[in-house]
């Protein structure tokens, strides 16, 4: 059992010109944060970010999940190479599918649907046609564990190939439940809406990191030149970007984190230390080509304790207008996480802080700490 229920991260970042993550008509995405426009990274590309990092990929030692909707695919696909009918590998790996993902609705015209927007126009639109072959295999994103799809290959070639006769969908879905979830599925959760019972709630939680300045979206034009046509340019656009200090905040559940983990102390510490670790220096992907857009947290506070959690985004309620920016932002913070232990002296927390402006604390503090909430 974990010594605190919480661990919370707060960082400061400033990017320069970026686009790391873009909305739908391709520009930095944005809010209006205290009547001002900022920008702002959606959690889930962050998370994203985070989850595929290096760093997180080698505290999982192997076993990472995979989000897919090619899985179930993709094995058919080898099941048919290696020699054996499409018919038999689809009804072999159906009630394995159905144990995961719930028993699933035929596609067909007497269920297909209409286009809402085409209907009301008086258009005839036609239904929905069934898929064909391995084709059916194709569904829904599905976040499977490493140990998922170890069993999954298991039952399918063993009912295939050494039974004869496909599992049952029931005995199946008792199986899973003993099999363990991979560490990034147990810190960002899963969501099954047709099988609620393979549903894991994420540990982690991410706020979108937004700019702590007013900050606006603009445009820069670009040509591309024809090396073979020397008048004109053989391409012009242009594309989105903004700048800006971003604030991030990000709260873990290390009860829930436990429990996700089977009570494994020893992987949710390689998982929070590299967490930390990434969020303080990894960055979405988005246009990285054109704007290398690559920074590291010039503030990290880690936080552990009981306390109900709490972001500091008001703190920057009134947007940053006053140089040094950075240092500015570092004194709304920590004045805010101040103002709060003062009015609600039973929600004050243990904290440590990696300020690379002021060069002050180190990330061995934070690793300390995370050991520290965890009774390790």
């Amino acid at each position: 059992m974990a010594k605190s229920r919480f661990l919370q991260l707060h960082f400061l970042t400033a990017f320069s010109a970026n686009n790391l993550n873009r909305d739908d008509l391709s520009r930095p995405k944005s809010f209006v944060f205290g009547a001002t426009p900022r920008l702002r990274i959606s959690s889930q590309s962050i998370k994203r970010a985070w989850r595929i990092s290096d760093a997180v990929h080698e505290a999982l030692a192997g076993e990472v999940g995979v989000r897919s909707r090619e899985m179930w695919f993709q094995l058919g696909a080898e099941l048919v190479k290696a020699g054996h009918s499409t018919e038999n590998v689809l009804a072999h790996i159906a009630p394995v599918r159905e144990a995961f993902e719930g028993a699933r609705k035929e596609t067909g015209e007497e269920n297909g649907s209409e286009d809402p927007a085409d209907a009301a126009k008086g258009k005839k639109v036609g239904k929905k046609k069934p898929s064909g072959g391995l084709d059916a295999l194709k569904g829904d994103l599905f976040y499977f564990s490493k140990s998922e799809r170890e069993f999954i290959r298991s039952v399918v070639i063993d009912s295939l190939t050494q039974v004869g006769t496909p599992a049952k969908a029931e005995d199946v879905a008792e199986k899973i439940k003993a099999l363990p979830a991979s560490g990034d599925v147990a810190m960002f959760g899963r969501m099954v809406a047709s099988n609620g019972a393979l549903a894991i709630e994420g540990a982690v939680q991410v706020a979108h990191p937004f700019t702590v300045n007013k900050s606006v979206v603009d445009d820069d034009f670009f040509v591309a030149v024809d090396d073979l046509n020397e008048v004109g340019s053989g391409h012009m656009g242009s594309n989105g970007f903004g700048s800006g200090l971003y604030y991030g905040y990000v709260n873990v559940d290390l009860a829930l984190l436990l429990s996700n983990l089977s009570g494994d102390v020893e992987k949710a510490r390689k998982l929070l230390v590299a967490l930390a670790e990434v969020i303080a220096t990894v960055a979405p992907g988005g246009k990285q080509n054109s704007f290398a857009a690559r920074s590291y947290a010039s503030f990290l506070m880690a936080e552990h304790g009981n306390a109900q959690p709490r972001s500091f985004a008001d703190a920057f309620l009134t947007p940053v207008n006053k140089e040094p920016m950075t240092e500015t932002a570092i004194s709304a913070l920590l004045t805010a996480r101040d103002s709060v232990e003062s009015a609600f002296p039973r929600q004050a927390t243990k904290a440590t802080m990696v300020d690379r402006v002021r060069q002050q604390g180190s990330f061995a503090d934070v690793e300390a700490l995370i050991c520290d909430a965890l009774g390790v």
